[in-house]
């Protein structure tokens, strides 16, 4: 399978990617279980984990939002890091609502990949 995409995709797929592999292991309590703190929040506020994911990019809206009415520049986190995180918390919702709503879906497209389809094919422009 050969990811068919515009050039310009290229490098936000490659930092989803890299955003991911990097910030998993410092969001979850397992080794096993990338989506744990989405569960601990899901429980406490009585949502589903993909919830809990699309709870966390409206707050990076709501920052976004903030930032423009302001005019003012971020004096912490760039709007590149709020865009790249908010990137990332709606793949998860995505993820994670196939996984809880249509595994069987999930199942199909992991059955159709190839070893071919790993992160080293998003390196290319």
């Amino acid at each position: 399978m050969q990811l068919d995409v515009p050039p310009v995709l290229y490098p936000a797929l490659k930092t989803l990617v890299d955003t991911f592999v990097a910030k998993s292991a410092d969001y979850s309590d397992s080794d096993e279980e990338w989506d744990s703190n989405f569960g601990t929040t899901a429980r406490q506020f009585d949502m589903t984990r993909y919830e809990a994911c699309d709870f966390n990019e409206l707050q990076k809206l709501a920052r976004l939002r903030a930032l423009r009415r302001r005019k003012r520049p971020p004096t912490n986190e760039s709007v590149e890091d709020t865009y790249r995180d908010k990137m990332n918390y709606a793949v998860y919702a995505y993820a994670l609502y196939l996984a809880i709503e249509n595994p069987e879906r999930v199942q199909a497209i992991f059955d159709a990949s190839s070893p071919e389809t790993n992160r080293d094919k998003l390196d290319r422009p």
